[in-house]
């Protein structure tokens, strides 16, 4: 993305979120636009699914069921989304994530788990990908005992589970607010969004707090850890994802020079699930990513903006509709069923609306190839 597109980018953002007044319209307008983008996100998703089990290459292996995991878990975050619709509320040191009764059709009892489980999904999406790149290098260099067999793909799922509830633990305990804090997001909320705080449910980051009967602000431990807890997960994942992206993308090189040995086919469809693999990661780093890096920077530095909790929800919203393009896109055995699916069904949609005279097309001849082989045969018999 260039300077010039980042720019557009948040002036369309500013103007969304500062000159249209927050009215009951525009509240309803909101939730149009999340109905579509949810309905997009659910029509891509199993679109894939569908291809994946239906036109995967044996040579795929284990790794569509990946795929296919990797498409239900972006689908149950964008259905997640879409009842919830959770904000982030922005104010100088101090952020907080959540929802409350205008917003959500659940019971707030219920949408709270929901909330952490929403807040975690970033970091089951990063643990997803490192158990795709590790994967695919696994598949290249052939050591296929660690990628087969039910025990094996049983493991390899545990570990996005695993992520998550470490993530959504981490949110539990320790970005929950105590009694301190409290009070000062009381007062901030109902100043920023005007209502109570009763109402919402959430958890947040606060930089400092101050004790009851002082007046000097100390750093807010409990806090801290946890951020640099859920930046640790998030690190770690990114480390094994470029690591094994290195040794993945040297592998299929190595692959591309022994071609006695590999078909050109088996080549290609492998460079094409890392080129995919690798833009569906960048997707989710530029999506949610850098703009929760903005969030936490801005907080410890204390120049945090409301404008820059509006850009994270709109951009978490399309993460689930954006990422599942490249594997359709890229590799092409689904780009080829999806081209012939549309290719057919156009055909079958004019022929039955448009007869062929309408069309401009020839008559089709009323010799059949086999006839015409036959009289050619014929007059070579009989002129000969």
């Amino acid at each position: 993305m260039t300077d010039f597109h980042f720019l557009i980018f948040y002036s369309l953002i500013h103007i969304l979120t500062y000159y249209l007044p927050t009215t009951k319209m525009n509240f309803e307008i909101c939730n149009i636009s999340k109905l579509v983008i949810t309905v997009f996100s659910c029509f891509i998703n199993i679109l894939l699914m569908i291809v994946v089990i239906r036109k995967s290459p044996k040579s795929l292996g284990s790794y569509k069921y990946l795929m296919v995991f990797m498409s239900i878990s972006e689908l149950c975050y964008a259905l997640i989304d879409f009842l919830l619709k959770p904000e982030v509320i922005l104010n100088g040191s101090f952020w907080t994530v959540g929802t409350n009764s205008t917003r959500t059709i659940l019971p707030l009892w219920l949408a709270y788990p929901l909330v952490l489980l929403w807040g975690a999904s970033y970091g089951i999406a990063m643990a997803c990908f490192g158990i795709h790149f590790i994967f695919r290098y696994f598949m290249v260099t052939g050591n296929r005992q660690w990628v087969s067999g039910s025990l094996m793909l049983m493991i390899w799922f545990s570990v996005p589970f695993i992520c998550g509830f470490v993530y959504a633990f981490t949110i539990h305990v320790f970005l929950r607010f105590d009694n301190v804090l409290e009070v000062f997001e009381r007062a901030n909320i109902e100043s920023l969004k005007h209502f109570s705080i009763d109402e919402l449910v959430y958890y947040g980051f606060n930089l400092y707090r101050t004790p009851l009967g002082s007046e000097v602000q100390e750093v807010n431990w409990n806090n801290m850890n946890g951020l640099i807890l859920m930046s640790s997960i998030v690190t770690l994942s990114l480390i094994t994802m470029i690591y094994f992206a290195v040794k993945a993308h040297k592998a299929i090189r190595e692959l591309a020079s022994s071609c006695e040995n590999v078909s050109s086919l088996a080549q290609s469809l492998q460079r094409q699930l890392f080129y995919s693999l690798v833009i569906q990661t960048v997707i989710p780093m530029i999506l949610i990513h850098v703009p929760t890096t903005l969030i936490v920077v801005s907080s410890l530095l204390g120049v945090g903006k409301q404008l820059y909790g509006d850009v994270i929800i709109v951009t978490i919203g399309l993460f689930p509709a954006i990422d599942p393009l490249p594997s359709l896109i890229i590799i092409k055995p689904y780009r080829e069923a999806i081209k012939s699916k549309v290719h057919s069904s156009q055909c079958l949609i004019t022929h039955s609306f448009f007869p062929d005279f309408l069309l401009f097309k020839k008559p089709s001849s009323t010799i059949r190839p086999d006839d015409t082989k036959f009289s050619n045969v014929i007059s070579r018999a009989v002129f000969t």
